[in-house]
């Protein structure tokens, strides 16, 4: 006999009713918050709109010498960016205005009267959980005249990797206090790294650069003081009137060297104290001495390990004072000076053997810095016959020599010609002999 079911539902039914009224639910509450969302969006970019349009307004009232931002290029009195305050919300409005190089009558360093007309960027961003686009206005505001003319420079800028590869997007910062009023514009460089601005005021050697750009090094000028003198790729810039500044900075992804410090039985050796420089320089400084762009002294830690990051690629020679570290250096895992290139991470290993008085360290090298393995060492003097040979890493090390003074030096290798010369040996010293190929 079949069941009466003309009660009411199943357990089952029931569970199949609430599942489906609670998804339309659901759903319903979602389109519901969706439009919600929609139209305080909605609101938001009106909002934005009317912005956009008054500051538009602002720029278009101004005179054709007055169309500028603080401290930009050219100069007025609207700010570059401004937080303002609407419908309960803050607004970013960015405004960018710089003269405008038009290619009808040729482009600069050809044209000398390069700054043709004024374009108007702005920009109005605001917080928002659905990424929204900002609002973007472009204007270009023309002189009553054929071109600008106002008296002023333009400078070209490049910024190239150090394979000669433009850097897109690199961020350059120009600064001039000097002027009046004062000069502090940033802008980006575009695909081909390139930055060029017509309209500078003329001002001499006073033109602060940088050029930066995450995860790249940077470069900047410098100022001339008491105690240091720029370089020429480093000195502040000039703008004269009618003329083109050329300039060009190298940047590239950063790299960085790691330093452990062992012992012969590869144990490491804590607090080592050592420098490691670099060769590229940007200056002088006040005794005349080079000032070099990485410059380093310190010591490892106690587990022997030391880390520099964010390096520029360059030769940089690791060394170590034995008479205060107690310590000679008898041989790394590479030759000394290292070479390090963009992006490049470097385990520089150094293992020490305890100091002596006088010491002579000798590294066999091809002409392309490659070490020289299996080549056989030997110097002689008055009291002294001692020979060694390389291992992999084309290094050789004689401790605890009997005096200082000159030291015959033969060097020979399989595979290359014979090399004799002559060393003068003085406390801890160390030569880098250079092979030739048979």
């Amino acid at each position: 006999m079949r069941p009466d079911r003309s009660g009411g539902f199943t357990f089952i039914e029931l569970l199949v009713v609430t599942f489906v009224v609670g998804f339309s639910v659901v759903g319903i509450f979602g389109l519901f918050v969706l439009s919600l969302r929609t139209a305080q969006e909605g609101e938001r970019r009106v909002a934005a709109v009317a912005l956009a349009n008054e500051r538009a307004e602002m720029i278009r009232n101004l005179p054709y010498l007055n169309v500028g931002t603080l401290g930009g290029l050219p100069s007025g009195p609207i700010p570059q960016e401004e937080a303002i305050f609407r419908n309960g919300l803050t607004y970013t409005v960015r405004t960018d205005i710089r003269y405008f190089d038009d290619p009808y009558d040729g482009t600069a360093p050809a044209d000398a009267l390069n700054i043709d007309y004024k374009q108007a960027r702005v920009e109005v961003s605001w917080p928002s959980p659905n990424n929204a686009t900002p609002i973007l206005e472009i204007m270009h505001i023309a002189p009553v005249g054929i071109e600008g003319g106002e008296a002023a420079g333009t400078l070209d800028f490049q910024a190239l990797t150090a394979a000669g590869a433009g850097v897109s997007g690199a961020t350059v910062h120009l600064v001039n206090e000097s002027t009046n009023p004062t000069v502090d514009f940033t802008t980006q460089a575009d695909d081909t790294g390139r930055v060029l601005l017509p309209g500078l005021p003329v001002a001499a050697g006073s033109y602060e650069l940088s050029v930066s750009k995450a995860g790249l090094t940077s470069e900047q000028t410098y100022d001339t003081t008491a105690s240091f003198i720029p370089d020429a790729d480093h000195t502040h810039l000039s703008a004269l009137q009618g003329q083109v500044t050329e300039k060009t900075f190298f940047v590239d992804q950063t790299a960085s060297v790691d330093v452990t410090t062992q012992d012969e039985a590869a144990q490491p050796i804590g607090t080592v104290a050592y420098s490691l420089i670099g060769t590229r320089t940007i200056g002088i400084d006040g005794a005349g001495q080079p000032v070099y762009v990485f410059d380093y002294t310190g010591q490892t830690d106690a587990t022997g390990s030391a880390t520099h990051e964010e390096l520029v690629w360059d030769s940089y020679a690791l060394t170590i004072d034995g008479a205060a570290a107690g310590y000679d250096i008898k041989e790394t895992n590479m030759l000394l000076p290292i070479s390090v290139d963009p992006a490049e991470a470097v385990d520089l290993v150094v293992t020490l053997t305890p100091h002596t008085t006088i010491s002579l360290h000798v590294s066999v090298a091809t002409a392309a810095g490659l070490p020289v393995d299996n080549a056989t060492v030997r110097i002689t003097a008055t009291g002294v016959d001692e020979t060694n040979i390389t291992g992999a890493v084309g290094q050789v090390f004689f401790p605890d020599l009997l005096l200082p003074g000159d030291y015959a030096l033969e060097v020979s290798a399989p595979g290359f010609t014979d090399l004799v010369s002559t060393v003068t040996v003085s406390g801890t010293t160390r030569t880098t002999v250079q092979m030739t190929p048979l």
